[in-house]
């Protein structure tokens, strides 16, 4: 077919891609139905990826139908073994002109046969011949099997094995079959139907599509970060690469980059140092920060020195030494008030503690008392004549009068005020000690310090700890009064307050002074120079991600570039030019001459068209006006009636006079469509080779009608099971399948044999032969009855009445009749489905009388024979050709 030449032509260019080629092979061997696996298996093939197969690209032997290009016969498969579960030897006889009949029940092994011609002739539908499935343990040899062929006017042989090379004139038998239907019906728009080869490349764009949106989807799986690399851009050399990180990324370049020796690594240090000499703002801006925080710690420390230097613990030790001769004077005196109350007697004796603190506090609160009772009073607590004492409530007598004037007295005494003096004194002195900051720098800025002046962070310790001991030592001298016991020593030389006040001065002139020695040029060369470093030292933590990132960068970058090579374009425009060139007005023509011979009888029938669908130009045969899917329009057997009409017009458009064979051709069409296609297929069998295999009894009826009618020449066989194995060939058909002649050819035969075999007095063997000859019988008589007497009238396998054959039946004698009824009556008794008593069994017929019954019968159906030579000759023609002027009105 030219079409397959061109898409041969096509995928054999210099520029075509081995993978779309290997591809197109399969789609070709699979029918356009790739398997997942196909799919995967293309893939490995576009992306070259390990271990994917090498592809094997398309060629003439891959494509059915393309074979030599001469006409080639069938003659005969012969010796198969391990077909199935055939027995070796099997073989198969074909006509070389007409037509060749193989008619089979279901399982009897014509689907055997069928296989080895589909898989020898490189059909478009086959799948691999299988040895005896039920074989279990062995390891037989690929099924093989002898073709002979007829091309050119010479026989030829070859042996076939399955798996081995296919055959160039083998492959022009073309294969028809329920499968072929999809191989010209579109489903992607509206009702399109295409020549056969189209179906490949539909298939191959709508792989390589799913190929390709697999791709985007593991594409977009992918996700590059290149931010995380952000730190590593800049002007050295890292950046310059890293700008560019992507799949041409060369790591050993950076792998080296990344290899610093000892000297560079000590640059580092170096350049750091230096720069930092010249990077002169943030650290003026550092000792200036520094020096302000050393004011306020000046300060700070100020205040806490004020406590423990060595004058201010001698004035607290004075304060304790007033307190403690405040203390003793105050004892002294309160002797003195006990001793002026004894001289009073045993009346003016004075309590123990009398003078005491706590007397002392409850005298106070007793004056504070009386000045409010009597407030004109001078003194208090009161002591005139008429007062009452203020804490006993009771009358003042003289004595007590005295009393309370002597406790005044005392209480008003040096001694006693000098004490509270003192005490107040050392009290107030010992709260501000112990709420004093002796610790004003904290941890972070000592840190800050240290960084700065390691001398001033250690002064800064050391004083804050003597600080801390001499405080502790005033609180035990107090305590215990030891103020000779020697005192922690504070660290010689300048105070921290001073020294916090001098180093934040030099802080701030060496912050001028780096202000005013500024160098940016030397500055900028410097940093740059560190740059250069200090990124090649930092992408060593980083080339396991940029390791990765590039892998990744690589896997996408493959993965896009096979995107792009899967790319549809070049297919749909091959779709486009192809469907012009040979989607043809011719084409058009021949397969609407075959739908109408097939009996098509939709309203609507394909024509030529060129449009656009989904921004694809489909150039085809549509259902003209309608929108819908062929697939959605059209019932299954109105598919398969196109799909044939497409077969038998691409066939008869090729111009070679190959056989056509034709597998159960009549699956899913109604009775119409199967009297149609039979008529038409016995017709084609005048013209070449054609053979049908059916298991249908309908069609084989109706075929045999049709060569019956047409006169054309049939060679007729039967697959039936044999010895326990199937695929076994009776020449002709089975007796149910027979007509009436060859029927009673078999009977005639029969009773030869059993007048021969017969013991004068028959035993059990015997009268069952005779009871299953005149079953035979039986049955042989009604089909006669149909066929002959009635003509073929009516068939039980036909939905036709022939009425124009009823004139045959004119004639017929009730003696006829009489003779018929009388044989057949005969029959019904003897066989076997009939039971009689014992006591008055019927007689088994002898196989003389079986032999007279058949010549009854014989004799009766020549007579009806002879009326319907006559009828034929004389009547039926006349009412056919009135029919066919009837029809033509």
């Amino acid at each position: 077919m030219p079409l397959l030449d061109d898409i041969l032509a096509w995928s054999s260019r210099d520029d075509a891609p081995n993978w779309q080629r290997d591809a197109l092979r399969r789609i070709f061997a699979a029918n356009g139905q790739l398997t997942a696996t196909d799919l995967a298996v293309i893939r490995a093939m576009v992306e070259q990826s390990a271990g994917a197969p090498t592809p094997l690209p398309l060629d003439k032997s891959h494509i059915p139908t393309m074979g030599s290009g001469s006409s080639t016969v069938l003659l005969r498969l012969s010796q198969l073994k391990n077909v199935n579960g055939f027995p070796d030897d099997r073989g198969l006889e074909m006509a070389d002109q007409g037509l060749t009949l193989l008619f089979g029940e279901n399982g009897a092994g014509k689907s055997g046969f069928a296989r080895v011609m589909k898989r020898a002739c490189r059909a478009r539908h086959s799948a691999p011949v299988l040895p005896d499935a039920f074989a279990a343990g062995k390891q037989p040899t690929p099924p093989q099997a002898f073709i002979a062929y007829r091309t050119g006017g010479k026989d030829h042989q070859i042996t076939w094995a399955e798996g081995g090379a296919s055959n160039g004139d083998l492959a022009m038998v073309s294969v028809y079959d329920s499968h072929c239907a999809q191989d010209y019906i579109s489903k992607d728009g509206p009702s399109t139907f295409v020549p056969y080869g189209f179906h490949a490349l539909t298939a191959l764009a709508a792989a390589q599509q799913a190929i390709q949106d697999e791709i985007n989807r593991d594409i977009g799986a992918i996700q590059l970060r290149p931010e995380q690399f952000f730190a590593l851009h800049g002007t050295h050399s890292v950046g310059r690469i890293m700008a560019n990180l992507g799949p041409k990324t060369d790591i050993t370049a950076l792998e080296a980059l990344a290899q610093l020796t000892p000297e560079e690594t000590e640059s580092i240090k170096d350049l750091s140092a230096a720069i930092k000499g010249l990077d002169v703002e943030p650290e003026a801006i550092k000792h200036e920060r520094l020096a302000q925080r050393l004011d306020s710690l000046a300060s700070l420390a100020a205040q806490a020195e004020r406590f423990v230097t060595d004058a201010a613990l001698d004035k607290f030790a004075s304060l304790s030494r007033a307190e403690q001769e405040a203390v003793e004077a105050d004892q002294l005196a309160q002797g003195l008030l006990h001793a002026d109350g004894n001289a009073d007697g045993p009346a003016g004796a004075l309590l123990s503690e009398t003078g005491g603190a706590e007397w002392k506090a409850l005298f106070k609160a007793a004056e504070a008392f009386s000045l409010k009772t009597y407030p004109e009073h001078k003194d208090h607590p009161a002591s005139d004549p008429g007062d009452q004492c203020v804490l006993c409530q009771q009358p003042l007598v003289e004595s007590a009068q005295a009393r309370m004037k002597r406790f005044r007295r005392f209480v008003a005494a040096d001694a006693a005020q000098n004490l509270e003096t003192a005490r107040n004194a050392v009290n107030e002195a010992r709260r501000k000690i112990d709420a004093a900051n002796l610790a004003p720098v904290d941890e972070p800025t000592l840190a800050e310090i240290q960084q700065s002046d390691q001398g001033l962070a250690e002064a800064v310790s050391a004083q804050q700890a003597d600080w801390t001991a001499r405080r502790n030592w005033i609180t035990s001298a107090y305590a215990l009064a030891g103020w000779t016991e020697p005192r922690p020593i504070l660290p010689a030389g300048d105070p921290l307050s001073t020294r916090f006040t001098a180093k934040a001065n030099a802080l701030r002139q060496l912050a001028a002074k780096l202000r005013s020695a500024k160098d940016q040029k030397a500055h900028d060369t410097l940093s740059a120079q560190l740059a250069e470093l200090t990124s090649r030292r930092d992408l060593t933590g980083h080339l396991p991600a940029i390791r990765t990132h590039i892998d990744q960068a690589k896997r996408r970058s493959a993965l896009e570039a096979a995107r792009d090579a899967l790319s549809t374009k070049s297919v749909s425009a091959k779709i486009t030019g192809l469907s012009k060139t040979h989607t043809t007005e011719a084409l058009a023509r021949a397969l609407n001459d075959e739908l109408e011979a097939l009996g098509y009888r939709h309203r609507v029938k394909p024509t030529l068209t060129s449009q656009t669908k989904a921004g694809k130009n489909v150039h085809g045969l549509v259902l003209e006006g309608c929108d819908h899917g062929t697939h959605e329009v059209l019932s299954e057997g109105e598919q398969r009636a196109v799909a044939l009409a497409f077969f038998l017009a691409e066939a008869r458009l090729r111009g070679d006079q190959s056989t056509l064979v034709f597998d159960d051709p009549s699956t899913s069409l109604d009775h119409l469509h199967r009297r149609k296609m039979a008529e038409h297929l016995v017709d084609l069998s005048k013209q070449r080779p054609v053979i049908v295999l059916t298991h249908d009894a309908v069609f084989l009826t109706t075929l045999l009608s049709e060569v019956a009618e047409q006169g054309a020449t049939a060679k007729i066989q039967t697959v039936q099971w044999h010895g326990g194995s199937p695929g076994a060939l009776l020449d002709g058909l089975a007796w149910e399948s027979k007509p009436y002649s060859d029927q009673m050819k078999e009977l005639k035969a029969l009773a030869v044999q059993l007048r021969a075999s017969q013991n004068p007095y028959p035993n059990d063997a015997d009268k069952r032969a005779v009871r299953d000859a005149y079953a035979h019988l039986r049955g042989m008589i009604e089909r006669a009855i149909r066929e002959i007497v009635l003509n073929d009238t009516v068939h039980p396998f036909s939905d036709e009445v022939k009425v124009i054959q009823v004139g045959a039946i004119a004639g017929f004698e009730i003696e006829e009749w009489r003779r018929i009824v009388s044989v057949y009556g005969q029959a019904s008794e003897v066989i076997v489905g009939h039971d009689s008593p014992i006591a008055g069994q019927y007689e088994i017929p002898s196989a003389e009388q079986f032999e007279t019954d058949l010549a009854i019968i014989e004799t009766v159906m020549k007579a009806c024979e002879e009326r319907r030579r006559a009828f034929n000759k004389n009547e039926k023609q006349f009412m056919i050709d009135l029919r066919n002027k009837i029809r033509i009105r």
